[in-house]
């Protein structure tokens, strides 16, 4: 399966982790103003894709274009978010798993509508976090991730009602009931070296805590 890195413009992740995963990658496509940090630091998206009203390179994003050194998407619809163009893409590309970079900034609306896009997106979305790794699963999806014990593990669910299974960790969910206003699972801790989860119902937030020096994982 192909290596897919999908840049936003969230500003939290160091460069150097950027330059890590990009180079890693199979394919890197950026979000609007995601294509700026990019091209900052040397890189070139494959794809820019969005209503590209918060870039500051739209000038140079389509000179590149001119040159086919890039494909420059716009899509200048309101009714969807940079997030959910980029996703949509990427599926139109014919890929089934994107990881996301560039999810965490000081904008909490844009956070939280980039889960409900990944919740939302024809394809699976891991996120690449700060401290770790997060899977978006939906109904019927499922995933095991190598840990280390007391590593932080939670899982948060995105749609109500959300019934989940979590198991390698110390306080486990089996066919649990979640809800954003009601049960969830913060701050738990891995018990082993595998953590396994599955959504039966709905769609939740798995995040794992990984070392910088462990990452990336693809």
């Amino acid at each position: 399966m192909a290596r897919v890195l999908g840049v936003l413009a969230g500003g939290d992740a160091a460069d150097a982790a950027l330059l890590v995963w990009a180079r890693s990658a199979d394919e890197v496509y950026a979000a609007d103003g995601g294509a700026d940090r990019l091209v900052r630091l040397g890189l070139m998206p494959a794809a820019v894709v969005g209503d590209l009203d918060s870039t500051s390179m739209l000038s140079r994003l389509q000179e590149l274009h001119a040159e086919r050194a890039i494909e420059l998407v716009h899509d200048p619809g309101q009714s969807t978010t940079d997030c959910d163009k980029l996703l949509a893409y990427a599926a139109r590309q014919g890929h089934t798993e994107i990881t996301l970079f560039g999810v965490e900034g000081d904008q909490i609306d844009h956070v939280l509508a980039t889960l409900h896009s990944a919740a939302k997106a024809p394809l699976r979305v891991r996120i690449v976090l700060r401290t770790g790794i997060g899977w978006v699963l939906r109904m019927n999806e499922e995933v095991e991730v190598p840990s280390r014990c007391e590593r932080r593990v939670s899982m948060l669910p995105l749609a109500d009602p959300t019934a989940a299974t979590l198991a390698g960790v110390r306080w486990p969910l089996d066919s649990a009931k979640l809800s954003p206003t009601g049960l969830s699972s913060v701050s738990n801790r891995a018990s082993g070296e595998l953590v396994s989860a599955s959504v039966l119902q709905g769609a939740a937030l798995l995040t794992v805590e990984f070392p910088a020096e462990e990452l990336p994982q693809w």
